[in-house]
């Protein structure tokens, strides 16, 4: 079945004489015909151990389909939030009837920032308190911005909302030195500075426990920021 297919995507070209252009322009109408990319790989699969047993019959030159790639999978977007939903999940506490501890501010302060300023997780867990020589990204309290280096090494200046900056500010009332000899703006329990996995668990178990139904994790927000 897959040859018959081959031979009407090539117009019933000689075996022979099909080149490796000829398996990528096959491959490319299969993918114009919005087939899924696993069953054009499958296909391929297929021509290459044809041609390669082929190979070992008559004289050919190369197997052309050796090296042809079925296309990628396109990425879909990330869900965005509804507003009421993304100020729900940022703003809501940890323990309905419980005094807040370190580790929920370090959460409530980090949930603020990346939804008020579009932060990635990378960019959130490289920041410090304050700006040092060579950092990656720092807070400014008094102006309510964030510096921060993104993709490329390029540095932006961000806003921060001001849900975020109360929240910056109750998280730092309580962070302690870093153990680390960094100066994080966030640290994990351990006192060095946090990690973006660290980000994305805690993220994920607040949404949980804010009875989210989105699979919630750090790029969610960020998405949100910008649909918002």
């Amino acid at each position: 079945r897959d040859l018959a297919e081959l031979a009407a995507l090539t117009e019933g070209a000689d075996w022979q004489a099909l080149v490796h252009a000829d398996l990528r322009r096959a491959a490319a109408r299969l993918h114009s015909r919005e087939l899924n990319p696993r069953s054009i790989a499958r296909k391929l699969s297929a021509w290459r151990g044809f041609f390669g047993w082929l190979a070992h019959q008559v004289s050919m030159p190369a197997n052309p389909a050796e090296g042809v790639r079925a296309p990628r999978k396109a990425k879909t977007l990330p869900k965005a939030l509804s507003v009421d939903d993304a100020v729900h999940l940022v703003g809501s506490p940890a323990h309905a009837h419980a005094a807040p501890e370190p580790a929920d501010l370090c959460n409530r302060a980090m949930f603020e920032l990346m939804y008020s300023s579009g932060l990635r997780v990378s960019e959130l867990a490289g920041m410090d308190a304050h700006y040092s020589k060579d950092c990656a990204g720092w807070l400014e309290r008094e102006s309510g911005e964030v510096v921060v280096t993104g993709k490329g090494g390029k540095m932006r200046r961000v806003p921060v909302g001001s849900h975020a900056l109360e929240a910056i500010a109750a998280w730092l009332a309580v962070r302690g030195a870093p153990r680390d000899s960094s100066n994080a703006l966030f640290i994990s329990a351990r006192g060095t500075r946090i990690t973006p996995r660290v980000v994305q668990q805690r993220l994920k178990a607040h949404a949980l426990r804010a009875g989210t139904t989105v699979n919630v994790h750090p790029h969610v927000l960020r998405h949100s920021f910008a649909s918002h």
